[in-house]
C-alpha cells in the first residue's frame, strides 16, 4: 500500500511538471483507486500540459463512473483556461463524459458559446447537442441570452444550438425569445426577430403575435426587421384582426425604407387576399421613387392577370419622367405576360406608336417577355396597320397559349 501510494504521488508530480503526461496519466488510471479525487484532479490536470484527450478520457472512465461530479467539476474548471486549445479539449472531454441533462455542466457549456475563439464555440455547440436535453426550457432560456450578444459569431453559435436543442414545436425557444425581447436593445431586438424567422414554424401564433407587436416598435430598424420577418413567418393574416390596420399604418410610415419593407411583407401574404392587394395598389402613387417602384413590381407579381385597370395603371408609368418607375413598369407588365395574362396587350399595342422613342422601346422590351411562340403577335403590329383591341385579343385566343400554359401548370 505504501509503495502504491508513493507511486501515485510520483506520477502526480510528473503530471504537475508536465513531463511524460500521457504515460503518467495512463499509469495513474491503473494504480489509482476508483473515485479518488486527488488522482482524478491529477488526470484532468494533464489537459493543461498537452495530454491527449483520448488518454485522459480513458483514464477517467477507469477511475470513476460516467458523469461523476468530481470529474465533471475538475474538467469544467478548464473552460476558463487562458489557452484556447485547453478550453476546447476540456469541452470535448465533457461531451464524452458528462451525463445527458446534467445541469451542473450545461450552464458552463452555454457560457462557452460566448468564447472568443471560434473553435471553442464550435466545440461547445457540439457538446451541448450531446449533454443538454432537447426541449428543456431552462437550457433554452440560457442560450437565448446569447442571441443579443454584440459578437455575431456568438449569436450564430447560439442560433445553431437552439436549432438542435429546441422542442419539435419550438415552443420552448419561442417563449424564451419573446421574454427576452422587452429587455433587449435595438440590435438585440433585431437579432431576436431574426432568430424567430429561423426557428419559428410558419404561422406559429405566439411568434407572429410578437412580430406584430414589433411593427409599432420605437426603432425604425426594428420595424423594418419585423416587417421582413412577418412576411416569412406569417401564414394567414386573417387570423390576426389587427394586422390589416398595422400593415396599413406601416405603409403610411414617414420613412420610405419602412414603407418599402411593408410592401415586401404584404406581397408575401397577399396572393389570395384582395384586401391586402389593395394596400399595395394604394402605394403606386407614393411620393418616394423607391417605394413607388417597389409597389409597381409587387403589383405585377400579385394582381389579377386579367385586370385591365391595373394593367393600364402600370403601363402609365412608362410615360413618366422617372427612369426607375419606367423600368419597374416594363418589368411588371412583362411579368404579367409571363403569367399568361392578355390584359397588357391592348395598352402595349398603343404604346408601340407612342411619340416618345423611349416609351416605344420600353413597350417593346415588355413584349420581349412574351413566349417565343407568341412573338409573331408583336410582329403583326406594324405601324402601317395597327390591330384593333378586338383583333389583338382574337389573335391571343386563337394562339391557344393561355390554355396550354394553364394545362402545363395543372
Amino acid at each position: 500500500g505504501a509503495v502504491k501510494e508513493s507511486l501515485q504521488t510520483a506520477l502526480i508530480e510528473l503530471v504537475r511538471q508536465g513531463r511524460d503526461v500521457d504515460k503518467a496519466v495512463a499509469t495513474l488510471a491503473h494504480v489509482g483507486r476508483h473515485g479518488d479525487g486527488r488522482v482524478i484532479r491529477a488526470v484532468v490536470l494533464g489537459l493543461a500540459f498537452g495530454g491527449r484527450r483520448r488518454v485522459i478520457h480513458r483514464a477517467l472512465t477507469r477511475l470513476c463512473d460516467k458523469g461523476e461530479s468530481k470529474a465533471v467539476e475538475a474538467v469544467s474548471c478548464y473552460f476558463g483556461h487562458h489557452d484556447g486549445a485547453v478550453r476546447r479539449e476540456a469541452i470535448t472531454v465533457i461531451k464524452q463524459f458528462a451525463r445527458r441533462g446534467d445541469m451542473q455542466v450545461v450552464p458552463k457549456l452555454v457560457g462557452a458559446l460566448a468564447d472568443s475563439e471560434l473553435r471553442v464555440r464550435m466545440a461547445a455547440t457540439d457538446a451541448l447537442r450531446e449533454v443538454a436535453r432537447r426541449g428543456d426550457p431552462q437550457t433554452a432560456a440560457l442560450v437565448v441570452q446569447h442571441l443579443v450578444h454584440q459578437c455575431s459569431g456568438v449569436r450564430e453559435a447560439a442560433l445553431i444550438t437552439l436549432t438542435h436543442l429546441a422542442a419539435p414545436d419550438r415552443g420552448d425557444v419561442i417563449v424564451a425569445i419573446c421574454q427576452c425581447m422587452n429587455d433587449a436593445d435595438i440590435e438585440g431586438r433585431k437579432a431576436l426577430l431574426g432568430a424567430l424567422q429561423q426557428l419559428a414554424p410558419t404561422g406559429d401564433p405566439q411568434a407572429v403575435e410578437e412580430i406584430v407587436r414589433r411593427l409599432t416598435d420605437s426603432s425604425i430598424e426594428v420595424r423594418k426587421t419585423a416587417l421582413r420577418v412577418f412576411g416569412v413567418v406569417a401564414e394567414d393574416a386573417e387570423r390576426f384582426p389587427d394586422v390589416h390596420a398595422l400593415l396599413s399604418a406601416s405603409l403610411e410610415d414617414p420613412r420610405a425604407s419602412v414603407r418599402k419593407a411593408a410592401i415586401s411583407a404584404v406581397e408575401k401574404i397577399a396572393s389570395n387576399n384582395p384586401a391586402l392587394q389593395s394596400l399595395i395598389f394604394s402605394r403606386l402613387d407614393d411620393a418616394a421613387t423607391s417605394v413607388r417602384s417597389t409597389a409597381i413590381l409587387a403589383a405585377g407579381r400579385i394582381c389579377d392577370p386579367q385586370d385591365q385597370a391595373i394593367a393600364r395603371k402600370l403601363a402609365s408609368f412608362m410615360e413618366v419622367a422617372d427612369p426607375s418607375s419606367q423600368v419597374a413598369a416594363q418589368q411588371a407588365l412583362g411579368r404579367l405576360l409571363q403569367r399568361g395574362s392578355k390584359a397588357p396587350l391592348p395598352v402595349l399595342q398603343e404604346l408601340l406608336w407612342h411619340p416618345s422613342p423611349q416609351v416605344r422601346e420600353s413597350a417593346n422590351a415588355a413584349l420581349d417577355r412574351l413566349p417565343q411562340q407568341m412573338q409573331w403577335l408583336r410582329e403583326n403590329w406594324s405601324p402601317g396597320k395597327p390591330p384593333s383591341r378586338m383583333r389583338a385579343a382574337l389573335m391571343w385566343t386563337r394562339s391557344g397559349f393561355a390554355e396550354r400554359r394553364h394545362a402545363a401548370k395543372g
